[in-house]
């Protein structure tokens, strides 16, 4: 993966609102992979606000303690080193608000990379 998208996601998701709904959609299907449902309806433009909002329903949730969560975590690719790296250098009260932010940014590469290989067909 292309380490210029993490610079510029959300360059990408302003600019981009369908890549934006379409990454929240692919959360809610990754998630429901797992027997977890969650819904998010809230507006989807700023991205720092989005990323609250998915840490507080995950807080709510307690994803971190759920049986399920190793089986999510490899569901949506999360990168466990990063992940593992992120929390070794943040405070306790933070966990979720990383998770979010790591969920987010994974889940935007999938459908990012979707609809570049959409493109490229398009145009051949």
């Amino acid at each position: 993966m292309s380490d210029l998208i993490d610079l510029n996601i959300p360059q990408f998701w302003n600019s981009e609102p369908k890549i934006a709904l379409e990454t929240i959609r692919q959360i809610e299907k990754d998630f429901a992979l797992q027997g977890i449902t969650v819904e998010f309806e809230f507006p989807i433009e700023n991205y720092p606000e989005v990323i609250g909002r998915i840490a507080q329903r995950l807080e709510t949730l307690s994803i971190v303690h759920l049986p399920a969560f190793p089986a999510l975590a490899y569901q949506i690719d999360l990168n466990e080193a990063e992940l593992k790296s992120a929390l070794a250098v943040s405070q306790p009260d933070e966990t979720y608000h990383i998770l979010a932010g790591l969920i987010l940014r994974r889940c935007f590469k999938k459908v990012w990379w979707r609809w570049k290989m959409k493109s490229n067909r398009k145009e051949k």
